[in-house]
């Protein structure tokens, strides 16, 4: 009888379950289907551009991304599951070079996640990060945890060098390794500092794993009445390569009230670090970006430093180099007209290409430049992948205003 008692619950249970996933199945199949469609150019050039936004018809809103294959709701995909397997990585896996460090090094990286931790050169591969793995410290000491693996011998050593200070949140975002010394550029939360931070190099001797020096790359800057600052770091573009430089951004702010929300920014001085010096340098002749936390966007190579200033009717990207001191005469300068554009809504510079997001008659557009000498080599549009008379309404509900890049 008890038997029968409980299979009967499972048979409801299970009828309730389908029911659900019934109609979930049934609304997020509704929802409309975008794509970027190539209208120009190379479409493999658009393949690697994600837009991102939301779709704001029906009952209620939806998170949507739309490539060149078509769109994407995060709603669907808890249905049918299609991420599911490395979701949590991810991250990881867009990267291309930690997708090689993982392919051929997968002993070496079980239980590795962040790919600021990471530094590869032709003998070593280097992996640092805090004790937790999160970030989250809240202790009067950080506690990093360094791998080293030689690619020769494929022998790893391990070592915890403890640095004495009083944080609550420490973050990794730069390894590089400078003769026999470790570097590991850091972003630090002091405990009792509410939302303040700042960087730190911790140099740490590879041989023994012991710390030799921390330096506070945000000590000592002077700051202006009714002002505040606040710290952006720019590593190499590509996040595993050896590079010998850093750059820091000081953003001058508005010195804000207890109950005051947002920022505002009166200025930003863009500086190099060099690792084997320690070194600060002020690049005054770089074209400024006007803001990281508002319309710029900065991307270091190597020695190279291109700064991307993004108005609505306008980009603007130069280059210096931080070897010579000097900078790039070639400035590419593109206006929203060239590019067939009413508004330009954002760009990202990667890997020789500016990726630009705009919008020409309401919709949502991209286009792709050449950055070495300015030319287009692919265009797209959203369109709806659909009837055509549901094409006015689906297009109008659609929001796109950022973008990522996929390689």
């Amino acid at each position: 009888m008890m038997r029968r008692y409980w299979f009967s619950i499972l048979i409801s249970l299970f009828i309730i379950v389908g029911l659900g996933t019934y109609y979930v199945y049934g609304a997020t199949d509704r929802l409309p289907e975008y794509k970027l469609l190539t209208i120009e150019g190379d479409v493999k050039e658009g393949a690697k551009i994600q837009l991102q936004g939301s779709y704001i018809g029906g009952r209620g809103s939806e998170i949507v991304t739309v490539t060149t294959e078509g769109s994407d709701y995060p709603s669907r995909q808890s249905v049918y599951r299609k991420e599911l397997s490395g979701a949590a990585r991810s991250w990881l896996y867009a990267q291309p070079d930690i997708r090689e460090v993982i392919k051929d090094h997968r002993s070496f990286m079980r239980g590795k996640g962040s790919y600021t931790s990471l530094y590869k050169d032709e003998e070593w591969i280097i992996y640092a990060e805090p004790v937790g793995n999160s970030g989250n410290i809240s202790s009067s000491k950080v506690v990093l945890n360094i791998d080293i693996l030689n690619l020769s011998s494929g022998k790893v050593r391990h070592f915890e060098p403890i640095i004495e200070e009083q944080v609550t949140h420490s973050f990794v975002t730069d390894v590089q390794l400078i003769d026999d010394q470790i570097h590991v550029l850091s972003l630090v939360y002091p405990l009792g500092d509410g939302d303040n931070f700042d960087y730190h190099d911790y140099i740490v001797d590879m041989n023994s794993g012991t710390l030799m020096n921390n330096l506070n790359l945000t000590s000592g800057f002077k700051v202006k009445d009714n002002t505040q600052l606040n710290f952006s770091g720019i590593t190499n573009d590509t996040f595993s390569a050896p590079s010998d430089h850093a750059i820091l951004v000081v953003l001058e702010e508005k010195k804000l009230e207890k109950d005051n929300q947002g920022r505002t920014l009166f200025d930003e001085y863009p500086y190099s670090y060099e690792y084997k010096t320690g070194k600060l340098t002020a690049l005054s002749d770089i074209q400024k970006g006007t803001g990281l936390t508002g319309n710029g966007f900065y991307r270091l190579e190597g020695s190279l430093f291109s700064s991307l200033r993004v108005e609505p009717k306008l980009i603007t990207m130069s280059r210096y180099n931080i070897e010579t001191g000097k900078a790039d005469n070639d400035v590419i300068s593109l206006t929203a007209q060239q590019i067939g554009a009413d508004a330009i809504k954002g760009a990202i510079m990667k890997a020789g290409r500016i990726y630009i997001l705009f919008h020409k008659n309401g919709i949502p557009m991209a286009t792709v430049v050449d950055e070495t000498n300015g030319d287009i080599v692919y265009k797209g549009e959203v369109v709806f992948d659909g009837d055509e008379s549901e094409r006015k309404e689906h297009l109008e509900n659609v929001q796109l205003l950022n973008m990522q890049i996929v390689e």
